[in-house]
Order: C-alpha cells, then sequence, then structure tokens
C-alpha cells in the first residue's frame, strides 16, 4: 500500500509539473498573440494610412490629367505666334477649341490667359488698319469731289462761253478767261486734238464743252477720278465683307454715293445751262454735308 501511494505521489507531481509547464507555455503564447495583435493593428493602420494617401494621390493624377481636348487647345493657342492682321483665323480655330472644353478643362488650359490677349491685341490691331483704310477711303472721295468741283468749274465756264461769249469774241486767250483752271495753251492744244479751230466756236456753243473735256482728259482727270473712285470703292467692299457693323461704315457709304453721282454728272453733264449752277450746287451742298459727317469721324470736319 505505501508503495502504491509513493508512485501515485509521483504521479501527482509530474502531472502538477506538467501542468504548471503548460500553463508557463499559455501565458508564453497569451503574450505572444497579444504581441502579433498589437503588430496586426499598427500593420493594419499603417495600410489604412497609405491607402488614404494613394486615393488622395489618385484623385489628384485624375485631377490634372489633361485630356485630348485640352492638350489641343493648348496648341492651338500656341500656334497663334505673334498677332498681327492676319492672326484672326488662328485666334477663332483657339477660340473655337477651348469653348468646346468643360470648365474643368478649360481651368487645365495653362494659356487659356494668352487666348484673351491675343483676341484684345489682334481687335486693336483690325481697328487701326481699318480705321486707317477707311481713313484712305474718305481721302480718296475727298480727292475725288475736289476734283470735280474744279473740272465743273471750268464746264460750267466752257458753257457759259459757248452761249454767250463766243460769237463775240472766238479766241483761246478769251476762252480762258472763263476757264480758272486751264490756260489758253492748254485749251488750244485740246481743240487742235479734236481738229477744232478757235473760229469754229463761233458756230455751235458745244465746241466750248468739248474742248474743256478734252482738257481734262488731257490733264488726267477722268482717269485719277475713276482710279479713285475704284480704290474706294474696294475698301468698302471690304469693310461691307468683313465689318460690315463697323463704325465708319454707313456715313463712309453714304459719302461714296454721293460723290458716285457728282462723278456721272461730271463725266456726262445733262440739261440746260439754266439748270447747271443748281445741279452743280445741289451735288456739292449734298457732298459738302457728308464730308462734314464723316470727317467728324476722322477729326477732319
Amino acid at each position: 500500500m505505501k508503495a502504491e501511494k509513493v508512485e501515485k505521489d509521483t504521479q501527482i507531481e509530474a502531472l502538477t509539473a506538467e501542468k504548471e509547464e503548460k500553463a508557463t507555455q499559455i501565458e508564453a503564447l497569451k503574450t505572444e498573440n497579444a504581441d502579433k495583435d498589437s503588430q496586426i493593428k499598427a500593420l493594419t493602420a499603417e495600410n489604412e494610412e497609405k491607402t488614404k494617401q494613394i486615393n488622395l494621390l489618385s484623385d489628384e493624377i485624375k485631377k490634372n490629367a489633361k485630356s485630348e481636348a485640352v492638350i489641343s487647345a493648348e496648341e492651338a493657342i500656341n500656334a497663334i505666334g505673334e498677332v498681327s492682321i492676319e492672326s484672326g483665323d488662328a485666334i477663332a480655330r483657339a477660340e473655337k477649341l477651348y469653348s468646346i472644353l468643360t470648365d474643368t478643362e478649360k481651368a487645365q488650359v495653362s494659356n487659356r490667359l494668352a487666348l484673351v490677349e491675343a483676341r484684345e491685341l489682334f481687335e486693336e490691331v483690325q481697328g487701326k488698319i481699318v480705321f486707317e483704310n477707311a481713313k484712305k477711303a474718305y481721302q480718296k472721295l475727298n480727292h475725288v469731289s475736289e476734283l470735280c468741283a474744279s473740272g465743273m468749274d471750268d464746264i460750267y465756264g466752257a458753257w457759259y462761253y459757248g452761249i454767250y461769249k463766243a460769237k463775240d469774241s472766238a479766241s483761246f486767250y478769251s476762252f480762258s478767261k472763263e476757264t480758272p483752271n486751264f490756260d489758253s495753251t492748254e485749251l488750244q492744244k485740246a481743240a487742235d486734238d479734236l481738229g477744232i479751230s478757235s473760229y469754229s466756236l463761233k458756230s455751235d456753243w458745244q465746241y466750248a464743252l468739248y474742248i474743256v473735256e478734252r482738257a481734262l482728259k488731257n490733264r488726267g482727270d477722268y482717269t485719277t477720278v475713276e482710279t479713285e473712285m475704284a480704290e474706294a470703292q474696294t475698301i468698302l467692299q471690304e469693310l461691307t465683307k468683313t465689318y460690315s457693323d463697323y463704325t465708319y461704315y454707313p456715313k463712309l457709304k453714304d459719302y461714296y454715293a454721293s460723290v458716285s453721282a457728282y462723278v456721272e454728272f461730271f463725266k456726262s453733264p445733262t440739261g440746260s445751262f439754266k439748270q447747271l449752277s443748281d445741279t452743280i450746287n445741289t451735288y456739292e451742298n449734298n457732298i459738302r454735308t457728308y464730308k462734314s459727317d464723316v470727317g467728324f469721324l476722322f477729326n477732319e470736319s
């Protein structure tokens, strides 16, 4: 019995020692697991922070990424280059490409302010050139109206001379007294060109008119009038086609029409001598009015 008890006590001690060892292992495992849980929590928190950073960077990349449309708009703006009167089409193309962008895309166009500046500068350049061209047309019309007025003075004088004085004093010298812009030599040259003698002036008053008209032709007045009217018309046509709302256009157009009507009468005067003075005054008064209106715009009234 005693031996049996000793054996059992030995077993109890062995089991107790084994139990204590297991308890120690359990505590060790608990400590190890606690450390691993902390590591897991730390790693999880770190991964969550990195995920946030990744998302922020992704959003920023998406925000800053330029579409093909944005790149095309930037390239079109760069293609404008130095602004001149020829830049209109390039600016219009860039503006069109910019206009079709979304608000977000427009904000991504790095040189968008350059487009605004290009448009402003182009309109400034364009305005100066259009102003100068319009002024050039105005000055040409002034010159034409002056030539017509001068020529009509001579035509009036020839008409008067032919009717009232030629029969009493048929000479180029006396004729020149009635033509303020031609001397006797110029009148005789014109008469020679037409084969008209001074004596012929007595037979028909119209000979005097023919001679002055030839003198005007010899001096180049008709050619100058036609050339400058054509040049003024070309400028007006360009204004009509491209700048129909241009400030100076309506009044300049009216001035052109008034001078043009006088030119036709100057080249081929009609009516009677009694009507001539009134007709000349009507044309010249109309021209004077339009010239004053347009001249005010050009500070030349």
